[in-house]
C-alpha cells in the first residue's frame, strides 16, 4: 500500500462502518475507531440491534472489521478481543463504547495462515543489543546470524530494515562524504566511476537501518504469535530492568487470505497492551550502562552466536506458562513497579513466598527458607550492606542463617503484630514501621531474587549479575531529591 504503515507511536482516528467476522453478527454498524498511545485502542459504535448485547449489557467477540477512512485515505482494520459495553440508548439506537487488544491494517480471516512476526524496537532494546558507537555495523552483524531456535519450535531472528536513495552516479558522493583534502575525494570519485557504470541502479545510500525482531512457526495462530511476543518482551524487560514496546509491528501471511487488497502480504499492526506503563529517564544515555546486552549471551566476545539466548527464553517461557513459577513470575512483574510499592508491608511479607517457589521448582527445596537463597547467591557485598540493619549481625556464626531469621522476624511482625511483644520483636516492629528503612531492605530481597532468576536463565557472568543486583538497588531503593 502506498500510505504509511501504523506506528506505536502515533495517533489515529477513523470513521466509517464496523462489523464482526461471525456470520451470526454481519450487520454493519457506523462508528469510530481511534488509537493513541496513552488509552490505548478504542472502539465506539452506533447499533439498533438490543439482541447483540449480553445479560450485563456487554459485547464480547474474537474479531471485527471495519472499513473507515480518515484524512490519509480509506482503511481496511482487523481488530481482535474486542469488549464493548452499553453507555447510552434513546430509544431509537444503542451506543456500545470499548476498546481490542490488537489491530491489523488490513482485514484478516480466522484462518489465515501467517508466516512472519516483525517487532521494531528501540531506545531501551537497542541499546541493549550494541552501544550506539557501533549500532549499524552491531546492526548489521545480528541480521546475518543465525535464528535463535527455541525447542518449542520458535524461531526467532534479527533482521534490518533500511531506508534508502538512490545514488546515480561518483558526484552524489559530494552528499555524502566531506572532507577538506579535494584530493582524497577526487580519487575516490575516480575509483569509483568504473562500478557505477558497471552497476547502473544498484547503488544506494542509506538513509536510516532499523532491526527487527522476527517470529516463526508454522501453523501457529495470531493470537499464540502475540502470546509469544509479550513474553519476549517481558524477558527482555526483565534483564534490563524496564519495559519495552514495539515503536511498529509487521505480519507476514503465507496465502492471500488478507481481504481488502489481495496483492498484499505484509501488513502494519498496534498493540493496545504497550501503551500501559513507561518510565520516565532523565538521564540520556542511561542504557549504555546495563549490566546485562546481548554479548552476555554470546558464546564467543563479539560472537554473533545466539544460541545461549534461545536456550534461556525457553526457561523464560516456562517461568511464563509453568503455575509452580506462577509466583515467582509475579514478583518479577512487580519489580517493574517497585517503586510504587513504598512502604508497602504486604509486598514485603510476600516476598518470601515468592522465595520458597522459586527455591522449591529450582533446587527441589522442601521449606524454601530465606537463608538457602542467601547462601546460596548472596555476596560478601550484599551480606556486609544488609547487616548494617541488624546491630550485632557479625557474633553469629552462621551468618546466613542470621540475616534470614532477621528478615523473615520483619516478615512475621508484617503479619502478626500481635505477637510482636511476646516473641521480642520490638525492633522488627521499628523496621517495618520505618517506611524509609523497610523499602531499602525490601530492595535487598528483591534484588537478590532476581539475581537467583538470572542464574537460572544462564546469565553465566557472576561479576555482571552482581552488577545487575546493585544497580537494581540504587534505581529502585535509593532515595533522590524531589
Amino acid at each position: 500500500m502506498s500510505r504509511k504503515d501504523l506506528r506505536q507511536d502515533k495517533s489515529y482516528i477513523w470513521y466509517g462502518t464496523l462489523g464482526f467476522a461471525d456470520p451470526e453478527d454481519d450487520l454493519p454498524f457506523s462508528g469510530q475507531v481511534s488509537y493513541s498511545q496513552d488509552k490505548g485502542i478504542k472502539i465506539k459504535i452506533l447499533t439498533e440491534n438490543p439482541e447483540l448485547l449480553d445479560e450485563d449489557e456487554s459485547l464480547v467477540r474474537s474479531m471485527m472489521h471495519a472499513y473507515v477512512s480518515d484524512s490519509d485515505g480509506f482503511y481496511y482494520l482487523t481488530l481482535f478481543n474486542v469488549f464493548l459495553v452499553l453507555t447510552r440508548s434513546d430509544g431509537k439506537g444503542y451506543e456500545l463504547v470499548g476498546s481490542a487488544e490488537m489491530l491489523v491494517d488490513n482485514w484478516v480471516h480466522k484462518t489465515s495462515t501467517i508466516e512472519e512476526f516483525r517487532a521494531e524496537y528501540c531506545g531501551a532494546f537497542e541499546d541493549f543489543l550494541f552501544p550506539r558507537s557501533i549500532r549499524d555495523r552491531r546492526v548489521m552483524t545480528l541480521s546475518n546470524a543465525e535464528p535463535v531456535i527455541c525447542s518449542s519450535g520458535w524461531k526467532i531472528a534479527f533482521s534490518d530494515n533500511s531506508i534508502a536513495t538512490f545514488l546515480r552516479d561518483e558526484n552524489d558522493f559530494d552528499s555524502v562524504f566531506w572532507t577538506r583534502n579535494k584530493n582524497a575525494m577526487k580519487e575516490l570519485k575516480s575509483a569509483s566511476a568504473d562500478v557505477f557504470a558497471k552497476y547502473p541502479n544498484d547503488i544506494h545510500r542509506r538513509k536510516n537501518l532499523s532491526l527487527y525482531i522476527s517470529f516463526k512457526n508454522s501453523g501457529a495462530s495470531l493470537n499464540c504469535y502475540v502470546k509469544r511476543l509479550g513474553y519476549w518482551e517481558k524477558f527482555i524487560g526483565f534483564l534490563i530492568d524496564d519495559r519495552i514496546s514495539p515503536v511498529s509491528g509487521k505480519i507476514v501471511f503465507q496465502d492471500n487470505k488478507v481481504w481488502g487488497d489481495s496483492k498484499t502480504k505484509t501488513t502494519s499492526v498496534v498493540f493496545s497492551h504497550t501503551f500501559a506503563y513507561r518510565r520516565k529517564r532523565s538521564e540520556a544515555a542511561h542504557y549504555h550502562f546495563l549490566p546485562i546486552k546481548i554479548s552476555s549471551f554470546f558464546d564467543q566476545a563479539d560472537v554473533p552466536s545466539l544460541r545461549r539466548i534461545g536456550s534461556s527464553f525457553d526457561k523464560w517461557i516456562k517461568v511464563c506458562e509453568d503455575s509452580d513459577w506462577k509466583p515467582v513470575y509475579r514478583s518479577i512483574l512487580r519489580s517493574f513497579r517497585f517503586e510504587n510499592h513504598f512502604g508497602d508491608t504486604p509486598q514485603f511479607a510476600s516476598i518470601f513466598s515468592d522465595i520458597s517457589a522459586f527455591l522449591s521448582v529450582t533446587d527441589g527445596s522442601e521449606k524454601g527458607l530465606p537463608e538457602e537463597l542467601i547462601r546460596k547467591y548472596a555476596s560478601e557485598r550484599w551480606k556486609s550492606e544488609v547487616s548494617k540493619f541488624f546491630p550485632y549481625a557479625r557474633k553469629y556464626a552462621d551468618f546466613d542463617k542470621f540475616l534470614g531469621e532477621e528478615l523473615k522476624s520483619i516478615r512475621n511482625s508484617i503479619e502478626h503484630p500481635a505477637d510482636d511483644e511476646r516473641r521480642s520483636r520490638s525492633f522488627h516492629r521499628m523496621l517495618r514501621e520505618n517506611d524509609f528503612k523497610l523499602h531499602r531492605i525490601n530492595a535487598y530481597v528483591t534484588a537478590l531474587l532476581l539475581k537467583a532468576v538470572l542464574c537460572y536463565l544462564d546469565v553465566q557472568d557472576e561479576d555482571v549479575r552482581e552488577k545487575f543486583l546493585f544497580r537494581f538497588i540504587d534505581e529502585h531503593g535509593s532515595f533522590r531529591p524531589i
